[in-house]
């Protein structure tokens, strides 16, 4: 498969007769339309190379064929092998690698017995800035540090649920504000639900979910079908309020939360002002026994200034959650 030129390495593409399966396209179908670099060195424009000469001003290493470095392709290979062994369970990568770099890291890893190279694969599409691919040569990219900045992580993971993995994701300030409004709009029933006892699920309007969601995850990960049953959730919660019920309930949203990582921005009180909040309930409630409804609504107003946001259940107490 390998042949050697002036201290080069090349691959014999069209000797690996199955170049092209991780694609389903023909040697010729891949390269159509792709600027094939001239080197008279190789004996087929198509073949790659597995080690470079030296060149002045790289960095090199000794080798049976002289000075140089090994070729792109390679590197991953070897390091893939090295570290994970062979085959691998899962090679992921952006879908802009499928060619020619991972079709060339099937052929040389194949070739010299590692069948298969990779047990599955799974290719995502790219964050696109006004529909372009994001690169600092184009100065139309933003860091995780820079978007952290002005949204929580969460935001940001509920952004990338947006669309399906394997396609293109275009970057828009707000359609972060949207996921923004979404991650409260989860944190209010998760802290609806914070003081209930998980319970294990055995209604059918909870199970249900749970078979919605399993369907949607083996559906190659459709992750914005997923994700949308956690928006069915307040209306749920509004239509039964039983302990037992809402038990189920966050049982289902502490499971989806955990494989999403979402539920995990805890706001640390200090335990003198959840005492002072108690206290303030306890007096509101002592105020609504006494029909002094307006000194009640002080107090609910007070604590609304203080970001804490007062529940009034049917059972005829009253619970706090933090303001998002």
């Amino acid at each position: 498969y390998a042949y050697q030129r002036e201290g080069n390495v090349y691959f014999r593409v069209r000797k690996f007769t199955s170049y092209g399966k991780l694609s389903g396209k023909k040697l010729d179908e891949l390269f159509q339309g792709v600027r094939i670099e001239k080197d008279s060195l190789k004996e087929d424009p198509f073949d790659f190379a597995l080690w470079k000469r030296r060149k002045e001003g790289e960095p090199y290493w000794f080798s049976p064929f002289g000075e140089g470095r090994p070729g792109w392709h390679i590197e991953c290979s070897v390091m893939a092998e090295r570290f994970l062994g062979s085959p691998l369970d899962i090679h992921g990568g952006g879908n802009d690698l499928i060619f020619p770099h991972h079709e060339n890291e099937i052929a040389q890893s194949e070739s010299i017995g590692n069948l298969p190279f990779s047990r599955y694969w799974l290719h995502h599409g790219l964050i696109t800035f006004n529909k372009e691919k994001m690169a600092k040569s184009l100065g139309n990219f933003f860091t995780i540090k820079e978007v952290t900045r002005r949204f929580p992580q969460e935001a940001l993971k509920l952004f990338y649920l947006s669309a399906h993995y394997t396609s293109p994701l275009d970057f828009d300030w707000e359609r972060l504000e949207e996921a923004e409004a979404q991650r409260k709009r989860l944190y209010i029933v998760y802290d609806y639900l914070k003081d209930i006892p998980i319970l294990p699920i055995r209604r059918e309007e909870v199970l249900s979910l749970i078979r919605d969601f399993e369907k949607a995850m083996d559906d190659d990960f459709n992750m914005p079908q997923a994700k949308a049953l956690l928006f069915s959730l307040p209306t749920l919660v509004s239509k039964n309020k039983s302990k037992e019920f809402l038990g189920e309930v966050k049982n289902f949203l502490l499971t989806v939360g955990n494989i999403f990582s979402l539920f995990e921005e805890e706001i640390p009180l200090p335990e003198e002002f959840k005492k002072y909040i108690e206290e303030k309930i306890y007096q509101r409630r002592r105020l609504r026994q006494e029909k002094k409804f307006k000194e009640a609504d002080k107090i609910r107003e007070e604590l609304a200034q203080k970001g804490i946001i007062l529940e009034d259940l049917s059972d005829g107490t009253t619970r706090w959650r933090m303001k998002r």
